[in-house]
């Protein structure tokens, strides 16, 4: 009897060891201090205890951000201007390993008989108009900014030049004069003619400043008088229908290079009518969107890594 109720004993040790492991086996995270509600914070690193080795296992966990657009929008179907036919640059003839175009040739006629000559240029009526597309630095890969829209109606970043977005620059003919001017989209959403900017749908007001998160995606948008965001048709609004406001006159220049392209800056004004401080532009990959912002930090811990942009107005003649 003695005998037989220490193997009882010893049995009913096993069994509590047992029930005792698997439950401090479960994950414990590291930090216990995270917010309980920020469905944006990165999720922590766990660890697991093996019980049977007594050796900690680290575990990495994905980052999981907050969307910048909204999951459960209806979406319409955007619609385009017709893409623009033209005839390629010998830029990109070259660089498509195509021989370049030769001159075009005129006859003139004079002194009774006939004299070849290539077509003298013509100087522009215009000349503080500019005609070209915007290209990208920053981003992997580079490109230009797409004449297409992801399905939120925010500009997307095209590789391929003949995908880009060919825009119109109505700048001052002063070089001295830094007014900010409207950029206009000739091939891109329809009935959208300005390349502006909106107020993204997750920003907490209009105002971009140094640590906050708030944003605005780039993308076709109205006509704005120079100022504060006002309520005006956006890309946004017509994937959506869900109401932004608009900034159009946001664009700046640098002086001419000798090759013609400028160095464009993107501004913002906020609701108190001042300047934001410093804004930056930013590629969203999440999105395949471009965005400005007030503290590129805070939006990629928000939203998701984005490596800063710059923009840069090459002219067709240039390409």
């Amino acid at each position: 009897m003695h005998l037989c109720n220490i193997f009882v004993l010893a049995v009913l040790s096993v069994r509590s060891v047992s029930a005792f492991s698997s439950v401090v086996s479960t994950d414990v995270p590291i930090t216990s201090n995270a917010p309980a509600e920020m469905s944006d914070v990165p999720r922590p690193t766990r660890v697991r205890r093996d019980l049977s080795t007594g050796v900690s296992v680290t575990t990495s966990v994905a980052l999981v951000f907050a969307p910048a657009n909204p999951t459960d929008a209806p979406l319409r179907t955007l619609k385009y201007k017709p893409a623009e036919t033209r005839v390629i640059t010998n830029g990109e003839r070259l660089a498509q390993g195509l021989p370049p175009r030769k001159p075009t040739l005129r006859r003139v006629r004079g002194y009774g008989s006939h004299r070849r000559q290539a077509a003298a240029a013509q100087p522009s009526s215009t000349p503080c108009v500019l005609r070209g597309r915007i290209q990208v630095t920053g981003t992997e890969k580079g490109g230009f900014v797409s004449r297409m829209a992801n399905p939120y109606g925010e500009y997307r970043l095209a590789q391929d030049p003949a995908d880009a977005l060919s825009v119109v620059l109505r700048r001052s003919c002063n070089p001295a004069d830094d007014a900010p001017f409207e950029i206009e989209a000739t091939n891109g959403l329809e009935n959208l003619p300005l390349f502006g900017g909106f107020v993204g749908v997750a920003s907490s007001s209009d105002d971009l400043i140094k640590g906050s998160r708030n944003y605005v995606y780039l993308s076709g948008t109205g006509s704005v008088p120079s100022g504060p965001a006002q309520n005006a048709p956006n890309g946004f609004t017509a994937a959506t229908r869900y109401p932004r406001d608009v900034e159009s006159f946001v664009w700046t220049s640098s002086l001419a290079a000798a090759d013609g392209t400028l160095a464009l800056t993107m501004g913002w004004v906020n609701t108190d009518g001042s300047a934001a401080q410093g804004p930056q532009l930013v590629y969203h990959a999440p999105e395949d969107a471009f965005a400005l912002v007030g503290d590129a930090e805070a939006f990629s811990q928000a939203y998701g890594p984005s490596p800063s942009v710059a923009f840069t107005f090459v002219p067709d003649a240039a390409l």
